[in-house]
């Protein structure tokens, strides 16, 4: 059995397998181009709408889930800006108070925490 770097089974085999093929266990940050990432987490995750459950945007690599979201860690999806909409302004300034669902206008960070899958 592989474990990870809290010390639990990985969930699946592919936590395990992807751990094993880069040389690092699934939580472990790593360096990748342009910052740093966690094994075993892709860099740009699906982002739902706690009010409607859509999926119209994705993080950026300056997403963090240990810190609250800022308007910088999410965009929208590349679909939905092509068909017009605006995506989110990247004034890292305004706090998750300001990132709203473009569907339904819900906010997308209610409790400073985006999520994600």
């Amino acid at each position: 059995m592989i474990l990870s770097s809290t010390g639990k089974p990985f969930k699946n085999k592919s936590g395990a397998v992807n751990a094993i093929r880069i040389g690092k266990l699934e939580g472990d940050p790593i360096e990748i181009e342009g910052g740093w990432g966690i094994a075993g987490i892709s860099r740009n995750r699906d982002v739902i709408c706690p009010g409607c459950g859509g999926i119209y945007h994705e993080t950026t690599e300056k997403f963090n889930p240990d810190t609250d979201v800022n308007p910088s860690m999410l965009k929208l999806k590349k679909k939905y800006r092509d068909w017009g909409w605006q995506d989110v302004p990247p004034d890292a300034t305004c706090g998750f108070g300001c990132i709203e669902c473009p569907e339904c206008g819900a906010m997308m960070a209610p409790d400073g925490k985006l999520r994600v899958v």
